[in-house]
């Protein structure tokens, strides 16, 4: 009987093995190029009640995705107001009026939220990224995971289906002071809409805060300026030094940064 030496068995061993890889990796850049090609991920949906539509097929109820989001008429009075960017966007939810202001105005958007359990749905991030893409905006937005300043509860600490933010406190994380470490980057908006925190000392310290990252002249939008806060709306009409009223439509407050 003969046998190989054991050099040459483990010469071959290589060999062999280095085509086997060599033929996995080949088949992982055909399968990486025909998904890339196959699946798009950019649609053209911009009517508001389209990207409800997308939201509820993704599982939000109807009933409160329609309550928590925008109306689309304070959007497009947003819209009508916006000037040069980039844009801050405050507070996600479900990404209805993220998705709606970033298929209608230029520039880039950097959205800001904590991505935290939120009016019965976990991981609301999920949904956003799915109407950036139904709006064909996923190219122009910038999510940032995080709190725009200190850590605060969820649902402005009322007990939504169980879910009681006081005994969730602690299972609830994400990174804090971003409006700081925007500053830190040297980030300066044209504009800014805030919807999230509903605390006014919280807003106010928020509004302290974008002093610094908005430009000379440039408009913050505030939501739920009305009867049904209002705190936010004697926040709005003595706003923090630097800050001017200027206009409202009944439910989002614009605020101009002083020069």
């Amino acid at each position: 009987m003969w046998w190989a030496p054991s050099g040459l068995v483990a010469r071959r061993r290589a060999v062999s093995g280095a085509k086997a890889d060599a033929a996995a990796r080949q088949n992982r850049h055909d399968r990486y190029v025909a998904i890339s090609q196959q699946h798009t991920t950019g649609g053209d949906v911009r009517n508001y009640d389209d990207l409800l539509r997308v939201a509820i097929d993704r599982g939000v109820d109807e009933a409160t995705l329609r309550a928590g989001s925008v109306p689309v008429e304070s959007l497009d009075f947003v819209v009508g107001q916006v000037g040069r960017g980039p844009g801050l966007h405050v507070g996600n939810y479900a990404g209805v009026s993220l998705a709606y202001l970033a298929a209608h105005v230029d520039g880039v958007i950097v959205a800001v939220d904590p991505n935290v359990p939120f009016q019965g749905f976990s991981h609301p991030q999920d949904t956003v990224v799915r109407l950036l893409a139904a709006a064909g905006a996923q190219d122009r937005v910038v999510l940032v995971c995080g709190y725009s300043q200190s850590k605060n509860p969820s649902n402005q600490a009322w007990v939504h289906d169980d879910y009681d933010p006081a005994t969730e406190w602690m299972n609830e994380f994400a990174p804090e002071c971003v409006f700081e470490n925007l500053r830190e980057l040297g980030v300066r908006f044209g504009w800014a809409l805030l919807d999230g925190n509903h605390d006014p000392d919280y807003l106010r310290a928020e509004l302290v805060a974008l002093a610094s990252l908005l430009v000379p002249d440039g408009l913050v939008f505030i939501d739920d300026c009305n009867q049904w806060w209002p705190e936010i709306l004697d926040l709005f009409r003595a706003p923090p030094a630097g800050w001017t009223a200027a206009g409202t439509d009944g439910r989002i407050g614009v605020l101009r940064r002083s020069p």
